[in-house]
């Protein structure tokens, strides 16, 4: 059941205003916004490998959209030892932010054409190694795009770092064309993000609460259990302040955090 937002979590916006992070989070908001798109959507890995058994991951960003500074996302990637191909697929445009989360229709089409593209991929390399990245909003776009894909058609691994989405949000269909593991990298310290923003203005899913950025996923009643087996939640710990990850909704996406533990987490056996 959807819940509305009520008028004490707006009083508790007012509140946490004060606070300088929520200020900064804000100007970013409108600063980000006003910003430039990625210019390029694949980048080429080594060529050590042909093709078709190169590994290729499929990038799918937030709700900002495909921004410049996802270049340096991708190099670290690369420092941590990933050579594949890099494809980003912005499904937000031509909306971001706000219009990206509200538009449920048009991120629905976008998962089908998500979908259409992984099978593009798989029917060309049965054999090549496919995973999907997705940050804060692209993890609901990664769920519907799995849970549409032929009966036959499977992906290696997926990684969701703070997804914008339920953390009840049932997995199963998705989960079932995951050959291997999906890793979900959350942080009870999101909160400002992924629990007062979701509280105020709704998540990917358009429910009203906390989200799976700030809990991880847990099975609900009707999730199938073997499916939920390949789940892997990466919950938060202060070790990570090593990486500059801090906890905070954007903290899986520092340089150091991506190249020391994402990258682990995409070549990992």
């Amino acid at each position: 059941m959807i819940r509305k937002p009520c008028w004490d979590r707006y009083l508790l916006l007012l509140t946490a205003l004060v606070d300088r992070p929520v200020i900064l989070l804000l100007a970013g908001v409108f600063l980000v916004g006003c910003g430039g798109r990625l210019d390029q959507s694949f980048f080429e890995g080594s060529h050590d490998l042909p093709i078709k058994a190169r590994p290729y991951l499929m990038f799918l960003p937030g709700v900002p959209g495909a921004l410049p500074s996802d270049r340096e996302r991708f190099a670290a990637l690369r420092a941590g030892g990933f050579d594949g191909d890099i494809e980003v697929f912005d499904w937000t445009l031509p909306y971001s932010w706000f219009g990206a989360l509200q538009q449920v229709d048009h991120n629905r089409q976008q998962a089908r054409r998500v979908a259409q593209r992984l099978t593009e991929i798989r029917r060309a390399g049965p054999d090549r190694p496919i995973s999907i990245l997705a940050v804060s909003g692209g993890p609901i776009i990664a769920t519907w795009a799995l849970a549409d894909l032929p009966a036959d058609v499977k992906i290696d691994r997926v990684i969701m770092t703070s997804p914008g989405m339920s953390p009840d949000f049932d997995l199963s269909h998705a989960l079932a064309h995951v050959s291997d593991r999906c890793f979900v990298v959350s942080s009870v310290y999101d909160v400002i993000v992924s629990s007062l923003f979701s509280q105020l203005f709704g998540g990917m899913d358009r429910v009203y609460d906390d989200t799976a950025g700030r809990w991880g996923f847990r099975r609900p009643p009707q999730g199938d259990v073997e499916q939920y087996k390949k789940l892997v939640n990466v919950t938060y710990r202060w070790s990570y302040v090593i990486y500059g990850n801090f906890g905070t909704h954007m903290g899986a996406s520092e340089l150091p955090f991506v190249e020391n533990m994402t990258a682990k987490l995409l070549i990992m056996p």
